[in-house]
C-alpha cells in the first residue's frame, strides 16, 4: 500500500506507520501480521470457449500455469534515520508452478444420484461413431452424470462378428458419492443372427476400476437387456455379495465378442443406464 519513494531513495513511510517501526531508541520488528504471514483461500469460476473450428477429441485436458511475485520488505536505521525499502517489478523473486493436466470431461462428471441413462439412438454424440471412418466414439448423459467412450462400432452402434477376433469395447466412466447404496449396470441390446435356428452366442467381459467379474453370456436373439451387480449391499452373508466401487471416480470396461466367429451375428447397443438397486 505504501511505496512511494521519498527524496532519499527509501519509502516515504506515512507518520503513523514510522512510529510503529521506530521509537527514536529502538528500532521495532515487524507487526504480528508481517511475521507470521497471510493465509488465504482464493477460488475462481473459469469459462471456457473453444476456437471456431475446434472438433473435440479423446483428449480433453486443460493444464494451468501460475506464476507468482515475492516481494520483500525490509527496514532500518541510516544515520539515526528509519528507512524502508521494498522489492519492485525487477527484483522481485518470481515463482512458476504448472498444475497436473486436467480431464475436462472427468472434471465435469456430476455425481450419480439415483440414475444415470445414455440412450444411443436419441442422445448427441460428442464423437459419433463411425465418422469419419473410424468406429470410435464419445458421449455424455443429459445430466452428465455418466461417460461413455469406446470403439469397434458402426454409425448406429451396432457390431457385426463376421470377421474373427472382431470385439466392441466401451468405457464407461462415472462418480460415486454413496457408499451405502446399491448399484447395477443396464445394457439394452438387440442382437440378430443369419444362423438358421438363429442361435447366437455373445460374450461380455465386465472389468470395474480394473478388476475382471464373471463374464454374461447373451444366448437369444432379439431385443432384451442384460443386467450386472455393480454394488449388492443387501445382503452380505450371501456368497454373491460384493462390493466393487469407489467413492470419487469409478471405470466399467465392457468387451463384447461372440464365441461362433463364423456365423454373421450382430450386436445393437441401445442405452446403457446405471441405477440404484435394493
Amino acid at each position: 500500500i505504501y511505496n512511494a519513494i521519498g527524496t532519499n531513495g527509501h519509502i516515504a513511510l506515512p507518520k503513523q506507520i514510522a512510529q510503529r517501526l521506530y521509537d527514536g531508541q529502538t528500532l521495532l520488528p515487524p507487526s504480528a501480521l508481517s511475521l507470521t504471514g497471510v493465509d488465504f483461500t482464493s477460488r475462481a469460476t473459469w469459462l471456457l470457449q473453444y476456437p471456431v473450428g475446434t472438433t473435440p477429441d479423446f483428449s480433453e485436458m486443460l493444464g494451468v500455469t501460475h506464476s507468482t511475485s515475492l516481494y520483500s520488505a525490509s527496514h532500518g536505521l541510516s544515520s539515526g534515520v528509519l528507512t524502508a525499502d521494498l522489492d519492485n517489478s525487477l527484483t522481485a523473486q518470481v515463482a512458476t508452478f504448472s498444475t497436473p493436466f486436467i480431464d475436462l470431461n472427468l472434471y465435469a462428471l456430476a455425481p450419480l444420484d439415483t440414475m444415470a441413462y445414455i440412450d444411443f439412438v436419441t442422445d448427441d454424440f460428442i464423437i459419433p461413431p463411425g465418422q469419419p471412418n473410424n468406429s470410435s466414439f464419445k458421449i455424455a448423459s443429459r445430466n452428465h452424470d455418466l461417460l461413455a467412450s469406446g470403439s469397434g462400432f458402426d454409425e448406429t452402434m451396432a457390431v457385426s462378428f463376421t470377421e474373427p477376433q472382431t470385439q466392441a469395447d466401451i468405457d464407461l466412466t462415472f462418480k460415486i458419492a454413496q457408499k451405502n447404496q446399491s448399484y447395477e449396470l443396464v445394457l439394452v441390446h438387440q442382437t440378430s443372427s443369419s444362423m438358421a435356428n438363429g442361435s447366437i452366442l455373445l460374450n461380455i467381459q465386465i472389468s470395474i476400476n480394473g478388476v475382471q467379474t464373471l463374464p454374461a453370456q447373451i444366448s437369444h436373439y432379439g431385443h432384451a437387456e442384460t443386467v450386472i451387480g455393480l454394488r449388492t449391499l443387501s445382503d452380505y452373508s450371501n456368497i454373491d455379495s460384493k462390493d466393487d466401487l469407489w467413492l470419487g471416480i469409478n471405470e466399467v470396461s465392457i468387451q463384447i465378442t461372440c464365441l461362433h466367429q463364423t456365423a454373421s451375428n450382430i450386436f445393437a447397443l441401445r442405452s446403457v443406464a446405471l441405477r440404484a438397486s435394493q
